[in-house]
């Protein structure tokens, strides 16, 4: 019977289960922590990186402004230089004009 005594209460203490450590209140709580770190992390990342993203357009867009302005002049400089009499102009006297359609430049 000495025997069977010592097996029972083996068998017993194996049946009882281990508590963890952490009630499940305590793991909601640490998972719902966790959950709001990563939330406020990962918004101020997205902002900062909203911000940058906003700067670089601004200067995109004045590269572009500058850009568009100098092909205006320049466009606007070789309309006048397409002139037939800007060009006769430069040359001064050293392009007759023959029939009003050949110029023969000395």
């Amino acid at each position: 019977m000495k025997q069977n005594k010592k097996y029972n209460n083996k068998s017993r203490k194996k049946r009882i289960k281990k508590r963890s450590r952490f009630s499940r209140d305590s793991k909601v709580i640490a998972f719902f922590v966790l959950a709001m770190v990563f939330y406020i992390l990962s918004k101020t990342v997205i902002c900062s990186q909203n911000v940058t993203l906003s700067m670089r357009d601004q200067e995109l867009s004045k590269k572009l402004s500058q850009t568009q302005q100098q092909v205006d002049q320049l466009t606007s400089q070789v309309n006048s230089l397409e002139e037939k009499s800007r060009v006769l102009g430069l040359l001064n006297d050293k392009v007759a004009e023959n029939q009003k359609n050949v110029y023969i430049i000395d």
